[in-house]
């Protein structure tokens, strides 16, 4: 390895850590000059971010066009512009490293690896040196010593996919015992759940067509929004609370009547309330949403932990984010923009510029149906913290490989097309 490529490795270690570790809003603040430059210094670059992430763009506008004409342009408005804008921040960051840096998937591999391997022995560490950790309710040990690291899910993944589709090696079946360990000790099903679709993604890239990635997310919209009622009526879903496991439940969109139900259930609640709201707004508020300053009411004090809350403060539910900034256009713009990555990620990298370039496929392939799957539970891109951010940074860095793949090919191609001057052996006849 060069010093180059060790020097590109040690940066994009630090990166992961710092963008699970840093605060949130730091980590926003270093990503947003990398956007600016991506756009400023690139006329093709811009319109690259544009035509991959325009419906993200226009989820942003719509709740800015409705804050600004409401005349609501408060401090609600500004949160409300900063969690909207944090997905185009972090795609445009990783696009815009991946076309200055020209980071070979190896190298992106490599240092997602090494950075997993960090923050496993950061959060055991926590674990370990937390009083009583293991007889700790999952919610007390979350917030004690957080809900663990989405790098960690996504680098065991990788390892299980290359080290099945090469050879086992003592040094990787070691680095994934220390990465699992972590996944375990957090209790995040979320990290299960990425994990096993990241896995698959390796071997079925091919599944991952338009049409099937916008059908499961349609699927998924209806069973964790309230139009779920729809095919189950409330009264059965209610009955089922204790009978299903607790992760369905959780996310179950119902109305509850106690805080005993809106506890066990409060993902579902929350998002029971945030399309109430918009609908209760009126008509053009279904269909624009509320704006970057709408929040979502309780309707009454409600102890959740050890909180009191009277709204609403974070949206765990991707489509009900939406709804409440953007409306029923807002939903529409979010499938589409399902259908551009899944077209663009269909499409195998047809250059040699990366000798990985068979496995970029099935990794943004697995990046896009994690993305899909966790919208009812973390918010996908637009979770406000670490897996919204890395999630984000490393579809920028897909979408900056399957762009250089464009221009390269299209380089090569101009290439063969040039003109050649024909010299005296070329002018020789070969018809005699």
């Amino acid at each position: 390895m060069s010093l180059n490529d060790s020097l590109k490795t040690a940066f994009l270690v630090v990166l992961f850590v710092f963008v699970e570790l840093a605060p949130r809003i730091a980590v926003y603040l270093a990503c947003l000059p990398l956007v600016v430059l991506l756009v400023a210094t690139s006329v093709r670059s811009s319109e690259r971010l544009i035509a991959t992430c325009w419906p993200l763009i226009v989820i942003f506008l719509l709740g800015g066009i409705v804050s600004i004409g409401s005349g609501e342009m408060n401090v609600d408005a500004v949160k409300g512009a900063y969690y909207t804008s944090r997905p185009v921040v972090f795609i445009g960051a990783g696009m815009c490293l991946q076309l200055r840096m020209s980071i070979p998937f190896k190298m992106l591999r490599r240092g997602l690896i090494v950075a997993a391997v960090i923050l496993s022995f950061v959060y055991i560490y926590k674990y370990l040196t937390t009083g009583a950790a293991s007889e700790a309710s999952r919610y007390a040990l979350r917030d004690a010593i957080g809900v663990g690291y989405i790098t960690v899910a996504i680098a065991a993944a990788i390892i299980v996919g290359f080290v099945m589709t090469v050879r086992i090696r003592p040094m990787e079946v070691a680095v994934l015992s220390i990465l699992m360990a972590a996944v375990v000790l957090s209790g995040s099903r979320s990290s299960f759940i990425t994990i096993g679709i990241m896995i698959i993604s390796y071997y079925a890239p091919f599944i991952l067509v338009p049409f099937a990635a916008v059908s499961l997310a349609a699927i998924l919209f209806v069973l964790t929004t309230p139009f779920i009622q729809l095919i189950v009526d409330p009264d059965t879903l209610r009955q089922m609370f204790y009978k299903l496991p607790a992760a369905v439940v959780e996310i179950i969109s119902i109305q509850r009547y106690s805080e005993s139900e809106v506890n066990v259930g409060w993902r579902g609640f929350e998002t029971f309330r945030a399309f109430s709201h918009v609908w209760d707004e009126g008509a053009l508020a279904a269909l624009f949403g509320t704006g970057w300053h709408g929040v979502v009411p309780i309707l009454w004090r409600i102890k959740l932990g050890a909180e009191i809350l009277t709204d609403i403060p974070v949206l765990h539910n991707a489509w009900a984010f939406i709804f409440l900034r953007s409306g029923c256009a807002g939903l529409a713009a979010i499938f589409v923009q399902f259908w551009l990555w899944s077209s663009l990620f269909r499409r195998r990298l047809r250059s040699d510029f990366d000798s990985s370039a068979h496995e970029i496929r099935g990794f943004a392939s697995g990046l896009l149906l994690v993305s899909i799957v966790n919208i009812p539970t973390i918010a996908s891109v637009y979770n406000p913290g670490g897996s919204g951010q890395i999630i984000g940074i490393l579809f920028g860095c897909c979408i900056g490989y399957y762009v250089n793949d464009r221009n390269i090919t299209k380089a090569l191609i101009k290439k063969d097309k040039t003109p050649r001057y024909r010299g005296r052996s070329d002018m020789r006849r070969t018809d005699h």
